[in-house]
């Protein structure tokens, strides 16, 4: 447990630090104040079947107020369009809560500031088809308001990912 919450403090550290490395051109559009980004925080560019895909997401305050953002789970906090490479639509069914939330966090992002998420996509969908997935993330910034990410293509190579103590641990909550 101890090295996961280390893991997970620098996974989190190299977030922030590539959030102001983010190109105007790899925002998604501005939407309710905000904009977001989905990246890789790491060097790979292609994966295995079966491997967990970590991704970044970043969500930037644009507007001149402070954005509120209430987190319970990541992987319900966000919503993901999931195209496979044969063009089928394999998004995760959307997440309507049963009432039990690990979590229920406001998070308080100030005027230019933002807010950092580390998901693993392999909690949310199998990509088990070779070939490039695009990958698209949604989120409620505010009652009733939505903001999209990016779109961020994932390609998967033949082969299959096998876990063994050398493999970091999967982030997911």
């Amino acid at each position: 447990m101890i090295i996961r919450n280390i893991f997970f403090i620098c996974a989190m550290s190299i977030c922030q630090a590539l959030a102001s490395d983010i190109p105007a051109s790899d925002w998604g559009p501005t939407n309710c104040g905000a904009i977001m980004a989905l990246s890789l925080p790491n060097s790979a560019t292609q994966f295995k079947t079966n491997q967990p895909i970590n991704v970044a997401i970043c969500i930037k305050n644009v507007s001149e107020g402070i954005l509120y953002l209430m987190d319970t789970k990541d992987t319900d906090d966000f919503t993901f369009v999931i195209i496979s490479p044969s063009n089928k639509d394999v998004s995760p069914a959307a997440h309507p809560g049963n009432g039990l939330h690990l979590r229920n966090i406001t998070r308080t992002v100030n005027p230019n500031d933002n807010m950092n998420y580390l998901i693993d996509l392999g909690e949310v969908c199998k990509f088990s088809e070779i070939g490039t997935y695009k990958v698209t993330a949604k989120r409620k910034v505010i009652p009733g308001c939505e903001t999209t990410s990016n779109t961020l293509n994932i390609l998967i190579v033949p082969g299959e990912w096998k876990s063994d103590s050398t493999n970091a641990p999967r982030i997911g909550f």
